[in-house]
């Protein structure tokens, strides 16, 4: 974002997941040191639905969710900001890289996207990117979701391990809502709560 604070880039031609040629981002010794590797995409059909994939490697890395930040920034036709930009971490890892894959919905008013691959933050932290790709993917059949919430204070308890067994017990007795996702309190592992 500025010059003071740019990190070093390059393609690296000896480097790479699937064949040799990577983009490679390296803070130097400066920790505050942040950039991306920015590439438009335009002809984004809105509402559609759209996956991200990414491969990275670290070297110096201390805490990858820190200093790796991958990121989708969607855009209207005035080049301004459709809606927040996504960002997603890794999932997966082969034979060191690290692979990141999101799929999200284009807004309504999406005309082109950003992908951001960004890296900072890391005393002579180096990153490299590798099998970059957004693909349209076909429409699928959407569902309604069942969401079921607990609302319950474990009462009489002497162990975190037993107000989960009774938040435990009243999943099982809601089991027959046919729910797709339940919620529950963050408190489940209070312990002790007064009569």
């Amino acid at each position: 974002p500025r010059a003071e604070i740019s990190p070093a880039f390059e393609r690296d031609d000896e480097i790479g997941r699937s064949s040799a040629g990577a983009l490679h981002i390296a803070s130097g010794d400066d920790v505050a040191a942040f950039g991306s590797w920015k590439a438009i995409v335009p002809g984004i059909t809105p509402g559609a639905i759209y996956r991200f994939e990414v491969w990275y490697l670290t070297e110096n890395v201390k805490n990858n969710l820190r200093s790796v930040i991958p990121r989708l920034q969607w855009q209207n036709a005035e080049g301004g900001q459709a809606r927040p930009p996504n960002f997603t971490a890794a999932t997966q890892q082969v034979d060191g890289w690290n692979k990141v894959h999101y799929t999200a919905h284009a807004p309504a008013d999406a005309t082109h996207v950003e992908i951001q691959l960004g890296f900072g933050f890391s005393e002579k932290g180096k990153v490299w990117w590798d099998d970059v790709s957004l693909t349209e993917l076909p429409k699928v059949e959407q569902r309604k979701v069942r969401v079921a919430t607990i609302h319950h204070s474990p009462i009489g308890t002497k162990s975190a391990a037993e107000s989960v067994a009774q938040f435990a017990a009243l999943i099982e007795q809601s089991a027959d809502q046919n729910a797709d996702i339940i919620c529950l309190p963050e408190g489940i592992t209070t312990v002790g709560n007064p009569l």
